[in-house]
C-alpha cells in the first residue's frame, strides 16, 4: 500500500493550483476561491513526500490513503466540472467538490501533521549529529595542526640553537687554531731571539780582542766604525726577531683569550635564563670581552681597558636538577 500511496501523493504533489481555478466558469461556478486550501494540499503533499512512509504504521496509511484519495478526486473533479455535466444541481455539485477538498484535506492534515514534524525533527537531529561530527573532525584537525606546528617550532627552535652552537664551536675552533699557530711561530722566534742574544755576546767578547797591530789612527777608526756597524746591525736584528717574538706571543694570548671566551659562551646564555634584558646585557657584556683588544703585556699599543663597562650579573648560572 506504501508505493501506492506514494505515487498518488506523488501526484496530488504535482500539481499546479493555479489550473484549478477554473475562472472560465465564472465568478459564482470558480473554484477561485478554494485556491488558498488546493495550495495548501498541494504544500502538505510535498511534505509529507519527504518522510520516509515505509515507515509509518498501516493504519495510519490507510487513513492517509483515504484523505488523499479524497483530495485529489476533488482536483479532478475541478479540472473536469462543466455546465453541461451538471445543468440539473449545478451550485450543490460545485459546493460538493469543495467540501470534499476540504474534508480530505482537513483530515490529512490532522493525521500527517505530527508524522511531518516527527520527520522533520528526526531529520534535524541527523543534520545536527553530522554537523557535529563534521564539527568534531574540524577541532580534531585544527588540534593535530597546532600540535604539529608546535613541533616544528620546536624543531626549528632546538635546529636554531644547536647550529648556533656548532657556529661557536667552529668560531672557537678557528681561534684556537690560530692561538696554536702563534704559539709555534712564537717559540721559533724565542730560538731565533735565543740565538742572536748568543751571537752578540760573542760578538762583544770577540770585539775586545780585534784590534789592529798598530797604533795607526786610521786603521783604529776604521776597525772602530767597523765594530759599530756590526754591532749595529746585531742589536737591530735583535730588535725585529725580538718585536716578532712579541707580536706572535701577543697574537697567541688573544687568539687563546677568544677561544676560551667563545667555549664558556654558551654557558652565560643559558645562565641568564628568559629575562630578555638580562641575556642581552650578558651578551653584551661577553661581545666586550671576546672582541676587544685586550692588554698582554707584549704589546706597546694596549687597548684602554676603562671604555669596557663590566655589566654585573644579578643572576647566577642555574644549577641542573
Amino acid at each position: 500500500m506504501s508505493n501506492a500511496l506514494s505515487h498518488l501523493v506523488t501526484e496530488v504533489a504535482s500539481f499546479i493550483p493555479e489550473n484549478f481555478k477554473r475562472t472560465d466558469l465564472g465568478t459564482e461556478l470558480s473554484f477561485e476561491a478554494d485556491y488558498p486550501l488546493m495550495e495548501s494540499a498541494v504544500k502538505i503533499s510535498k511534505d509529507l513526500l519527504e518522510c520516509e512512509i515505509n515507515k509509518i504504521p498501516k493504519e495510519t496509511i490507510s487513513k492517509i490513503n483515504d484523505s488523499i484519495n479524497s483530495i485529489h478526486s476533488a482536483f479532478n473533479h475541478m479540472l473536469t466540472f462543466s455546465v453541461e455535466k451538471n445543468s440539473s444541481n449545478i451550485t450543490q455539485n460545485r459546493r460538493n467538490i469543495s467540501n470534499t477538498l476540504q474534508s480530505g484535506y482537513k483530515d490529512l492534515f490532522n493525521t500527517v501533521l505530527p508524522i511531518i514534524t516527527y520527520f522533520k525533527k528526526l531529520d534535524e537531529l541527523e543534520l545536527q549529529a553530522k554537523l557535529n561530527d563534521i564539527q568534531k573532525v574540524y577541532d580534531d584537525l585544527i588540534l593535530r595542526e597546532q600540535e604539529v606546528e608546535q613541533k616544528i617550532k620546536e624543531i626549528l627552535d632546538k635546529a636554531t640553537q644547536a647550529s648556533s652552537q656548532v657556529g661557536v664551536a667552529v668560531y672557537a675552533d678557528l681561534f684556537k687554531t690560530e692561538a696554536e699557530n702563534h704559539d709555534k711561530s712564537s717559540k721559533l722566534w724565542l730560538n731565533w731571539l735565543k740565538g742572536m742574544i748568543l751571537i752578540i755576546i760573542g760578538w762583544g767578547v770577540g770585539a775586545f780582542f780585534i784590534n789592529p797591530e798598530n797604533n795607526d789612527t786610521s786603521k783604529i777608526f776604521q776597525y772602530t766604525v767597523s765594530k759599530i756597524i756590526i754591532t749595529s746591525g746585531l742589536f737591530y736584528a735583535l730588535s725585529l726577531i725580538t718585536k716578532n717574538y712579541k707580536a706572535h706571543v701577543h697574537n697567541h694570548i688573544v687568539n687563546r683569550h677568544k677561544h676560551n671566551s667563545l667555549k664558556t659562551f654558551e654557558t652565560f646564555v643559558k645562565g641568564a635564563g628568559d629575562d630578555v634584558q638580562t641575556k642581552n646585557a650578558v651578551l653584551l657584556s661577553a661581545t666586550q670581552s671576546i672582541f676587544t683588544a685586550q692588554p698582554t703585556g707584549y704589546s706597546n699599543q694596549e687597548a684602554d681597558n676603562d671604555s669596557v663597562k663590566i655589566i654585573e650579573m644579578l643572576k647566577t648560572t642555574p644549577t641542573g636538577k
